[in-house]
C-alpha cells in the first residue's frame, strides 16, 4: 500500500473559556491515501469542521499531530506555510459567504495565482479561461459580481478558486448541502469527474450518507468527538459494527424510503 498522502496521529482539540471546556476531538487517528476520496461523517457538532480546519492549519491540536506528506503541519517554518497552502485546498459548504461580494469573480480566481505563482498578468488570465471552460463556466461571469450568479455557479467558482493553484489535496466541506437536488448531483459528478482528471486526495466532510456513498473509497464516523468506525464505504453500509452507525444507516434508509414513497405519489398524482 502507498504511504498516506495525510495522516492524524491521536489527535484532541479542547475549546477552554471561563466557565468550561469543551472536548470538540478525542485521540483521532486515521490515514488518507493518494487518489482515495475518504467521508468523514456524523450530526452537526461530531467534530467534522473542527478536524477541517486542524488540517489546512487554522487550529493547532491540543495534543497529537497531524502529518501531509511525512512530514507535521505544525513544525512547518514560516516560510512552508505558503507552500503547504498551496497543495491543500478546501471547497467550502456555503459558497456565497466566502466569495467577497465587491469583486469581481475574475479577481476572486485571480488571488491564489498572485499568491502562490511565478505567472504575469496574461499567463494567471489564459489559466483561468482555461479553467472556466473546464468547469463548464461562462467566461462572462468573470466580470459579475457573487450576487449575480446561480448557486450552482457560485459553488463552481468556489471550485476554480481552489483548483487554479492545482493543489494535490481537496477538503470538501458540505459541497452540495447548499444547492437544489438538480444542482447538488451536477456539482457530484463534476467533483467526481476532476478527482480523477487531476489525480487529486481529498477529504469530504458531510452529514448526507447518500453523498458519502457516492463518492467516497472509505468512510470514518465521528460521534461527539470520537471516531467510532471506520471501514470501507461498502462495510460501512451494509454491515455497520457500532450502535452510532446502525443508528445513521438506519435513518439514512428510512429517509431514502420516504423520498422513495413521495416521488412515486407525485408521479401517481400527475
Amino acid at each position: 500500500m502507498t504511504k498516506p498522502l495525510v495522516s492524524l496521529h491521536n489527535v484532541s482539540k479542547t475549546f477552554s473559556s471561563r466557565k468550561s471546556q469543551i472536548i470538540a476531538l478525542q485521540n483521532i487517528s486515521l490515514e488518507i491515501h493518494p487518489g482515495e476520496i475518504f467521508a468523514l461523517v456524523g450530526e452537526s457538532g461530531s467534530g467534522k469542521s473542527t478536524l477541517a480546519k486542524l488540517i489546512m492549519k487554522l487550529f493547532s491540536p491540543t495534543s497529537g499531530d497531524i502529518f501531509f506528506e511525512e512530514k507535521s503541519i505544525f513544525s512547518l517554518k514560516k516560510s512552508e506555510i505558503l507552500p503547504y497552502r498551496k497543495k491543500a485546498q478546501m471547497i467550502f459548504q456555503d459558497p456565497y459567504f466566502c466569495l467577497d461580494p465587491q469583486m469581481h469573480i475574475s479577481t476572486i480566481v485571480e488571488e491564489g495565482l498572485k499568491i502562490h505563482s511565478p505567472l504575469d498578468e496574461t499567463e494567471r488570465r489564459e489559466k483561468i479561461l482555461h479553467l472556466f471552460e473546464e468547469l463548464s463556466l461562462p467566461l462572462r461571469l468573470l466580470e459579475k459580481y457573487p450576487h449575480e450568479l446561480s448557486g450552482g455557479q457560485k459553488q463552481r467558482v468556489g471550485i476554480a478558486r481552489a483548483l487554479v493553484v492545482e493543489p494535490s489535496f481537496l477538503i470538501l466541506d458540505e459541497p452540495t448541502s447548499s444547492l437544489d437536488l438538480p444542482t447538488a448531483e451536477q456539482i457530484l459528478h463534476l467533483l467526481l469527474d476532476l478527482h480523477k482528471k487531476r489525480d487529486l486526495t481529498s477529504l469530504l466532510i458531510t452529514h448526507d450518507l447518500l453523498l458519502a456513498r457516492k463518492m467516497a473509497t472509505r468512510v470514518g464516523v465521528l460521534f461527539r468527538g470520537n471516531l467510532v468506525e471506520l471501514s470501507s464505504t461498502e462495510k460501512i453500509f451494509c454491515a455497520p459494527q457500532h450502535p452510532y452507525t446502525r443508528l445513521l444507516i438506519s435513518s439514512f434508509c428510512s429517509e431514502s424510503l420516504e423520498k422513495m414513497e413521495g416521488i412515486e405519489k407525485e408521479t401517481l398524482s400527475c
